[in-house]
């Protein structure tokens, strides 16, 4: 959360170049992106893993949820972008 508030703090600071951001692009959604991409990743991970201790607490669940998850991803980035699909 402390790095994206210095993120904030430095988009306001050192506004950037016009190349950054497109034209027509809000700082609303910058910032809406950058918390996406930051602090719901990081405080994600914690609470899933309290979630399936919590409601799961089976052995191998972690390594069960890692592999659905892994192939979850995988999948959704080969429908979202087949150029990047490493086995198409």
């Amino acid at each position: 959360m402390l790095s994206f508030l210095a993120a904030v703090v430095a988009w306001y600071v050192h506004e950037p170049a016009g190349y950054v951001v497109p034209p027509g692009v809000s700082n609303a959604y910058v910032r809406a992106q950058m918390f996406g991409d930051g602090v719901l990743w990081a405080v994600g991970g914690p609470l899933l893993g309290l979630l399936l201790a919590r409601y799961f607490p089976k052995r191998g669940i972690a390594a069960l949820v890692l592999g659905v998850l892994t192939m979850t991803l995988g999948f959704t980035d080969s429908v979202v972008s087949p150029e990047v699909c490493p086995v198409c």
